[in-house]
Parts: structure tokens; sequence; C-alpha cells
């Protein structure tokens, strides 16, 4: 063949084969954005209501419904990042919009990452699983008490929630008012109360934020370093989280693309936001992408791949199911190849939630700028239905119809039984033929009738059920399945 020629033939093919990379690369952005198109347009809400029309609903429609300023997602793929995608505004009231490098707190999104920390001690040599953490604590100690006799507070059972550690969530501090230390923080000087060992070490599930402000204590006395240094160092970093950070106040001269929290009304918390001194329980700032990052690098950790954070043996251990289906710092559900690893939080004004499959390479992450956790769950089930994942369902159920005579029935002061000595009262009112349950520091449930004395909100999924006498009069309820109260007037 000519020399010519045999060039006509090369550049000829490196043509086709360009154009074929090019209507590849157009076809899958094409494939992209219909997915996109479809998450965003078939939302469902979290119940309904049997033989009632069902009506799809738009992303934008239901932030607007739920109050939410803002909304950012990723969503990963074979193991890479498919697409980000930020929603709506940063502020309400603002011009400035949600991005994929927004800045949300992650609220107990911090955990899994907080878990990293500690297993990396452990894989090091410098701290052991199953030893007493009072043997690593240096100038503050988990004070011993009847609880402790027999089975002791150690790392492990810190990571699982199992150590009978009290302090579920916090609230964090306005801009206005000074932050305590991680100290004063455990010895109940701040807005909390002091973290205790109150249930037997090892014997039942109990989610301790409290545990994780320990374990916050413990990699800065091991390491000598403050909490958010090493955590920088030994996480943020070699996971490329370029976008996170664990400071606490927020330094808004170096960062300026952040979101404000938002009340469940949808209004600007007074002062953008509440700083947490509880930085191993909810301290984190991040994107969903960065977050992702987290989620791929398990995913690769799990499919044998060389990794710089930690051995595969220790992300086994991770996601090994214990108590109430949590592994070391992350819920864990499903089984063999659907094996997920996953977490939520809310903090004051921001919800935020991740899921990531173990051996799929899929994975989502959610951050919003809003007081519920309502939507999130809305969006969970229509990524799961675009994706094919079959892990979020639609529930649907019946309901009753009751008179405004017989819903009067339900109506009172009910005081919290679990804990009298806090004195709390909730009440139950009707307004416009609703029976609406009003608990301070949530959001109204306006409660559906099902019958047998159980009720539903339809818009949040919480459920009621109301307790009689012998004599068939309320007495009583149990709310949200856990929380008990007595019928006071």
């Amino acid at each position: 063949m000519k020399p010519k020629k045999t060039l006509t033939v090369f550049l000829s093919a490196m043509l086709l084969i360009l154009i074929t990379c090019i209507t590849c690369e157009t076809s899958n952005a094409q494939s992209i954005t219909q997915e996109i198109n479809n998450f965003e347009n078939t939302l469902l809400p979290p119940i309904l209501v049997s033989n009632e029309p069902v009506k799809k609903f738009n992303l934008l429609d239901r932030m607007k419904h739920h109050n939410i300023p803002g909304v950012s997602i990723a969503v990963v793929k074979n193991g890479k990042l498919h697409w980000a995608k930020g929603y709506g505004k940063r502020t309400a009231g603002k011009e400035a919009l949600v991005d994929d490098k927004t800045l949300f707190q992650a609220a107990s999104v911090t955990k899994p990452f907080a878990a990293l920390g500690v297993l990396k001690l452990v894989e090091k040599g410098e701290i052991k699983l199953d030893v007493n953490v009072n043997n690593y604590l240096k100038d503050w100690q988990i004070p011993n008490n009847e609880f402790t006799k027999k089975e002791k507070v150690t790392v492990r059972r810190l990571l699982s929630h199992t150590a009978g550690i009290s302090g579920h969530g916090f609230d964090g501090y306005p801009q206005t008012e000074n932050i305590p230390t991680t100290i004063e923080v455990l010895n109940g000087e701040g807005n909390s109360r002091s973290v205790v060992v109150d249930n037997i070490p090892g014997e039942v599930w109990r989610y301790s934020g409290g545990g994780y402000v320990i374990l916050q204590k413990l990699i800065e006395d091991v390491t000598g370093l403050p909490f958010d240094v090493y955590m920088n160092t030994e996480i943020l970093e070699p996971l490329h989280m370029t976008s996170s950070t664990f400071q606490q106040p927020l330094d808004r001269t170096i960062y300026k693309n952040v979101s404000s929290a938002h009340t469940n009304d949808g209004k600007v918390v007074v002062g953008d936001w509440h700083n947490y001194p509880e930085k191993g329980a909810g301290g984190l700032w991040s994107t969903p992408t960065d977050i992702a990052k987290y989620c791929i690098e398990i995913q690769n950790i799990m499919a044998g791949k060389e990794s710089v954070l930690l051995k595969k043996e220790t992300i086994e251990q991770m996601l090994t199911k214990g108590l109430n289906n949590w592994g070391l710092g992350v819920r864990i559900d499903g089984e063999g190849d659907s094996l997920r690893f996953a977490h939520d939080g809310k903090n004051e004004g921001f919800f935020a939630d991740f899921l990531a499959f173990a051996h799929k390479g899929s994975a989502v992450v959610i951050l919003t700028n809003g007081n519920t956790g309502t939507l999130v769950k809305e969006l969970l089930k229509s990524i799961s239905n675009t994706y094919n994942w079959d892990t979020h369902h639609q529930r649907t159920v019946d309901v009753v119809a009751v008179s405004s005579e017989k819903l009067a029935d339900y109506t009172g002061r009910y005081l919290w039984t679990d804990r009298p000595s806090s004195n709390w009262i909730i009440e139950l009112v009707l307004q416009d033929e609703k029976l609406h349950f009003i608990a301070s520091g949530f959001p109204t449930n306006i409660l559906t009738p099902q019958g047998n004395n159980r009720f539903i909100d339809i818009e949040t999924e919480v459920e009621v059920h109301f307790k009689t006498s012998d004599l068939g009069i309320i007495n009583g309820l149990t709310w949200r399945g856990r929380f008990n109260f007595e019928k006071v007037n």
C-alpha cells in the first residue's frame, strides 16, 4: 500500500473513532438529562390513601410545600459520580442560588467520618476497639457508676451506639452565644445535659450523639491534635474532600458559598445557622459531591482496590451488622450484593442523608437547608424508582371517617411518662374538623384516623396510637412508636 493511501486510511479511521466517541458522549449526556428529568417530576407524597387518585409532583413544588429553600444532590453510578445538581436558594429571600459546590451542615452524617477517624487510630495500633475507653482519655473520664460495674464503655460500643451513653442529639449554639469546650459539653455546662452512662454497656442499642463527643475527645487526647485538624489531615484530604471542613464556627471570609439554615416555616435561622462544638457528632460542613467521594472510596475498598484510607478488613468490620442493624458509624441495610450503608441527620435548619451500596457502585447524597426530613424521603423514593434500586417503596394506607364529636374525645393535654420529671406536655386540639398534635420543638402533626384509635399524619408518616381505660375512655397515647404519654386533662 502506498504511503499516501495508508495515511488516508489512518486519518479516516481516527475520524470515525472521534465521531463515535462524540456520539457516545452526547447520547450519555442525553440519558443523564432524561434520568434527572424523570427524578425531578415523579415525586410522590410520603403516603397515598387507598382509592384516591395518584398525583405526581415536581421537585421545586415539593420544596415549596415543605418550606425548604434549597436542596443539593449527588448520584453515584458504576462507582463514579454520575451527576450533581443544586436546586433553589442558599438563603430564603435572597438571590444566591444553590449549586453543587454550596456548603451545608451535614449534621449527623458527620458520624461516619468521625468513625473513620477512630478506625484509622485502630489500624495504627494507637487504640483498640474492645478496651475501656477511659484508658485513652486524659483530662476527662466517663464517670463510673452502677451501670459500669461489670461492663465498660469501649470504642466499639461508642461507634455502634451500644455503650449505654446518654445524649441523643444537640441543639447547637446561636452566633451570639459563646461555644463551650468539649469537656464543658460532656459535663453538661453548655445547653445540653451531661453525657453519662445510664444503661449497662453492650446490652441495648440507643442512638447517642453524646457517645460521638466522647470519640471526639478520644481523638484529641490520643493524637494531641484538635479534632478538626486531625480529621482534615487523616480523612478529608486523603478523600480529596476539598469543599469540606469541621471548622466550628465557620470562617466566613474563607467559605462564601454557604447555605443558611431555615426554620419549619422556611424563615432564616437567626445568625444564618447554629455552631456545633460537638464536632464528632454533627460538626461537618460539606457538599453532596464530597460525601459521594466517601461512598465511592468505601465501595472501592470493598472491591479490593488499594486505598490510603483504611484496609478492607477494617471496612468489613465497619459494615458488619450489630444490634439494631448498626455497624461502626453507619446503619446497615440489605444483605449480600444488596448490602447498603447509610446515615441521616438533622441540625437546626438542616437535614442530610446518604445511602450507598457496598458492592454495586451506586449511591445518593442529599443535603437540604430545611428543618424537616420529609422531603428527603420523597427524593430517596424517586431516586430508587429512577434507578431501579428497590430500596424505598410507596406506602398506601386505609383511612376511616370519624365525626368531629368523636374526635373531640381525643383532645386535651398529655404528659410524657417516659420521663415525667421533664414535665413535657403535648396538646391535641381540634381545628377545621382535623385533630392536630402539637409538641414543642416539632412540626404540628395533622392526624387522619385509621380506626381502632390509630391515627397517622399523611404528610410525615408520624403515627399516634391512643390508649383507653377499661371503660373505653381515652387516657393516653404512644407517639412515633416509642414516646408514651398520659392524658392529664
